[in-house]
């Protein structure tokens, strides 16, 4: 899988991470994050790893199953 993290300009931004097959690039589905991470790690399984900066930083592990949403 390939990972990109959606940039814009709307409340999403930084938020959504569209998931792609690595060689045909069909589009997979996307993750909906419930903040903007500051930093995203790809595990080879698959998985997400996302940290987030808040008052106590928080890193969050993420299944290999993309879910739509809402934006292709």
């Amino acid at each position: 899988r390939l990972f990109a993290l959606f940039g814009g300009k709307t409340a999403d931004a930084r938020r959504v991470i569209d998931a792609y097959d690595i060689h045909s690039t069909q589009y997979l589905g996307s993750y909906r994050l419930a903040m903007a991470p500051s930093a995203i790690a790809a595990f080879p399984d698959g998985r997400l790893a996302t940290l987030e900066d808040d008052v106590v930083p928080v890193i969050r592990v993420w299944t290999s199953s993309a879910r739509r949403a809402g934006h292709e």
